[in-house]
């Protein structure tokens, strides 16, 4: 372990690990999202009472927009060519005559989005049952079940799970690869095999040494980023996911004599582990092939232990899959490596 930690490697995920805090805390904005504007004619003025904001004639400004007439409408879709716009009058019996204003490159996926989202606010104006037909109603309930999961999570957060299963739970399989080239660079092990202790024992060492640094750096990242909510939730997750990556390094460190030499390897396997966390950001890509990469249950055990929704079945899945992996992971690549080594040495 003594030898492992003078690696450059440890020291630079160290560092790494500081910096990424520091990123997350004072660089990365909480929340990056540009809320669209739309410019509204609101002949009934019941819309425009339930907004918060009032806004007249300011055509520049994001959010909801309250113009006077249609010609302004138009004028401020000129301007912003991002904008919708609606235009709202009254019919008989409470109901409402919406016309919708789109730009002419609009995409029809995007004007049936924000035709949904309009017809349910006024749905929600309307009546708990106006829009919907009486047999709707007789086959459908909607009953809500937890209500801690609507709050919403900051931007520099949700990135979290991402940051921590790349530089804590993987990095470790190239820092292996790279303490393990050096010591037969150095012909450490060929040293080790006239002690009383076994190859198995060695490996053992470098896998405790990673799991002491991968403590370290979860820790520097989690805590100042997220605090101590979710802390021994997340840190059950990311001990089975430190040991998968570093067995994988312990099978690269048997067939390559130089670090640099599986550096290739490492990278394809990154990309890989990463594939996942395309679903955490964009739920509609979600194939069931991606539930074969264990880094998809680090990435989704830890944000469910960080940002927790009352159902803790994806957390203790994730930490069981992750745990059985790695158990056999761990014997699979010590078998490879001594075997290995034992016909060089």
């Amino acid at each position: 372990m003594i030898l492992g930690f003078k690696d450059v490697w440890i020291i630079l995920e160290l560092v790494v690990s500081v910096f990424i805090s520091a990123l997350l805390l004072f660089v990365i904005p909480r929340e990056i999202e540009r809320e669209s504007t739309i410019f509204i004619l609101d002949q009934t003025g019941i819309f425009k009472s339930l907004t918060e904001n009032l806004q007249d004639d300011k055509s520049g400004k994001e959010g909801e927009v309250f113009v006077k007439s249609r010609r302004d409408v138009v004028e401020g879709m000129k301007k912003n060519r991002t904008a919708f716009g609606m235009i709202i009058n009254p019919r008989d019996s409470g109901k409402f005559q919406i016309d919708m204003l789109t730009q002419p490159y609009s995409s029809d996926a995007m004007v049936g989005f924000f035709e949904v989202q309009m017809k349910d606010v006024f749905t929600l104006m309307a009546g708990p049952n106006a829009g919907y037909s009486p047999e709707v109603l007789q086959k459908v309930e909607v009953r809500a079940l937890d209500n801690r999961i609507a709050e919403e999570i900051p931007f520099n957060k949700r990135l979290v799970p991402l940051i921590l299963m790349f530089i804590v739970g993987f990095m470790g399989m190239f820092t292996m690869v790279s303490v393990i080239g050096q010591e037969r660079i150095d012909q450490t092990l060929r040293a080790f095999k006239v002690s009383p202790a076994s190859l198995p024992t060695l490996i053992l060492s470098k896998h405790l040494m990673l799991l002491t640094v991968g403590f370290i750096t979860f820790s520097i990242v989690f805590i100042p980023v997220t605090g101590f909510s979710g802390y021994p939730s997340a840190l059950l997750v990311m001990l089975p996911t430190i040991l998968i990556g570093s067995a994988l390094g312990v099978a690269l460190g048997a067939f390559f004599d130089n670090p640099m030499s599986a550096i290739g390897w490492v990278f394809l396997f990154l990309v890989v582990f990463g594939l996942p966390g395309v679903s955490l950001f964009a739920p509609v890509f979600s194939p069931d092939w991606l539930r074969f990469i264990p880094s998809y249950y680090t990435i989704f055990g830890l944000d469910a232990a960080i940002f927790p929704d009352g159902y803790s079945n994806t957390l203790w899945v994730s930490v069981g899959i992750l745990s059985a992996v790695a158990a056999i992971l761990v014997f699979l690549s010590s078998w490879i490596f001594t075997r290995k080594i034992r016909r060089e040495v």
